[in-house]
């Protein structure tokens, strides 16, 4: 425990070291990132979509886009461009912590020209391995080695969710992220090794498994006792900012706005912490890789040697010039992803709540007695999915198949309704819903009639008739058109239904979206995979006077972030925690117990 102890308290001293250099550099390049460079990978990928003529890519123009022979050269050209730019960051840790180690202070200028050098080393054919190892596998681990550039580059949910309904997909899954988790822990020292002793990555790769063989655990509690570290001191200073930011607003200057003017204050520290930890954890990483590194190939870390100079008040005063200048740019970058009185803005503004194939959570998915649970938790709409039997009748089902739901392996296209009905769609969820059965969408229409709306999805299998006349016509009969949307991942079929009935809501639905594709005809409402969402794609949409749900999201924090930006709806399998983080306007339980404590009459 006290090496432990030690490692600790020299890494972060490595940290400190040079700290003015670190923070401008970590500032001067996400601002080259998000001003420069991602507008100009834009602007390329861009290019492709006119070449292949397609305005915008989704999944039915995704083939022909991919299939352009402008677009693979100019996505791989894009793809080494962000791989260098990340790789500037991780050669400026390792040049930084190398330099701090040794008692050294580079200048921003010396420590860019040894990095930039470095990095372009990785865009070479024979280290392509690298960048995928940082820029595929990264990202999949536990670990806090992922650059912030990547840090929203994730498995999309829905993808998790289709591995986990089919058992054993979801197993292999597990143990391939498991497995990956491992491997790169195993090749934790790969990228010092690739940066300071200029050799391959595949090198690099062995050297640092031969460090790590018989350290793998040692090291790993090492690690894991450093995060931890890092965390508890982070939340120490967070909670000093908040007790002065509560003593200011509840004791010393308290009024009738000290309520709302604590909570836009708590939002903008949690803006300021959420930054400069992503800063602080992912550096803090790369400081304890060089210090474990340094190390294992004998050089004594020790920085009690290092004679202490008493700071002239010239350099104070710089210091603290620049700290104000940083924190005032940080500030104008936070506001430019969202300022703290938007995000307060949107506290009491309403979103729409979608129970996934009519809140699948709570009881088996598609089924009257999940729309029950929809009705009960308050869900503004319940998402249904409608497929034709073999005689036509219009059945609530999700899968081509009834084998998942049901056990029975059979096609929906070949079986009447009257089999259908036979069938027990509750017991593979559990006994207490044993011989439920597969419902109508009138029978669904009847049910929600004035208690909840519906997301009607119509599924195309190839053998659908009339689908989108028999579905039109069902709603007409119960004068339902107020009470329902229409929803598909087929163009087409939302064209018929305008069609058909102009006046009805339409919503696209599409896990893949990128492009001029704003403005589509016969399109009121996108239904997005949360991947594909940010700030600009929301505005855009809403430009275009159309509404922006967001799919599927079932995590605490995925619900929290998303609520967060001025979205219309969440479409969820978990209606209860998302009527829930609603009502609490996004925020999380810790401030809302908090201000019911200060401010009980909030």
């Amino acid at each position: 425990m006290k090496s432990i102890t030690h490692d600790i308290k020299n890494t972060l001293k490595s940290i400190i070291w040079n700290w003015r250099v670190l923070l401008i550099f970590e500032f001067l390049y996400k601002i080259l990132g998000g001003l420069i460079l991602f507008p100009i990978l834009h602007i390329f990928v861009n290019f492709t979509l006119k070449r292949a003529k397609t305005p915008y890519l989704d999944l039915e123009t995704l083939s022909t886009w991919l299939l352009h022979p402008f677009t693979i050269p100019v996505l791989i050209f894009c793809l080494l461009i962000l791989g260098v730019y990340i790789m500037l960051e991780m050669s400026v840790m390792v040049q930084y912590f190398y330099s701090s180690n040794h008692k050294e202070k580079l200048s921003l200028c010396q420590l860019l020209k040894i990095s930039i050098n470095k990095s372009l080393h990785a865009a070479r054919p024979q280290n392509w391995l690298l960048l995928f190892f940082v820029m595929i596998l990264f990202p999949i681990t536990s670990f806090t080695l992922t650059p912030d550039t990547l840090i929203n580059l994730r498995i999309p949910e829905y993808v998790v969710d289709y591995f986990r309904e089919s058992g054993g997909i979801y197993i292999i899954y597990t143990l391939i992220v498991v497995i990956v988790n491992f491997i790169v822990f195993y090749m934790i020292y790969s990228i010092p090794i690739f940066i300071l002793e200029d050799v391959s990555f595949l090198t690099a790769c062995k050297k640092s498994y031969g460090m790590m063989k018989n350290n793998f655990f040692k090291t790993l509690f090492k690690y894991l006792s450093w995060i931890i570290a890092i965390l508890l001191i982070f939340l120490l200073i967070c909670g000093i900012f908040l007790l002065f930011s509560i003593i200011k607003f509840r004791y010393i200057d308290y009024n009738d706005f000290s309520e709302q003017n604590f909570l836009i204050n708590y939002i903008q520290l949690k803006q300021y912490a959420t930054f400069i930890f992503r800063i602080v954890i992912f550096s803090g990483s790369f400081a304890f890789i060089m210090n474990n590194y340094l190390h294992h190939i004998g050089y004594n870390i020790d920085f009690k040697k290092v004679e202490k100079k008493k700071p002239r008040v010239s350099v104070v005063v710089l210091s603290v010039a620049e700290l104000l200048l940083m924190f005032t740019a940080i500030g104008f970058y936070i506001d430019y992803h969202g300022n703290a009185f938007e995000m307060f803005s949107l506290i009491s503004q309403k979103r729409d709540i979608v129970a996934h194939r009519a809140g699948s959570l709570f009881a088996p998915e598609n089924t009257l007695p999940a729309l029950e649970k929809a009705i009960k938790s308050n869900a503004d709409y319940a998402e249904i999915d409608i497929q034709q039997s073999k005689d036509k009748e219009l059945i609530i089902l999700h899968d081509t198949n009834f084998k998942r739901t049901t056990g029975v392996n059979k096609n929906v296209w070949d079986v009447t309704y009257d089999e259908i009905k036979t069938y027990d769609a509750g017991s593979y969820y559990s006994p207490e819903f044993e011989n439920t059965r597969i419902p109508t969408l009138e029978q669904m229409i009847q049910k929600a009639n004035g208690k909840i709306k519906l997301m009607i999805e119509l599924k195309i299998n190839g053998h659908e008739s009339n689908l989108e006349e028999d579905t039109i016509n069902l709603i007409k009969k119960y004068n339902f058109e107020n009470q329902c949307v229409i929803a598909s991942m087929n163009l087409e079929v939302l064209h018929k239904i305008k069609e058909l009935d102009k006046n009805i809501k339409t919503v696209y639905i599409t896990p893949i979206i990128f492009g001029e594709y704003y403005g589509m005809k016969d399109v009121d409402m996108f239904s997005i995979e949360s991947t594909f969402i940010d700030r600009n794609v929301i505005f855009r949409i809403h430009s275009n006077d159309k509404k922006v749900f967001v799919w599927t999201i079932n995590e605490d924090e995925a619900m929290k972030k998303l609520l967060s930006l001025p979205i219309d709806g969440i479409v969820t399998d978990n209606p209860e925690l998302a009527a829930y983080y609603r009502s609490e306007g996004g925020s999380d339980p810790f401030i809302s117990a908090l201000m019911e404590v200060l401010f009980p009459d909030y």
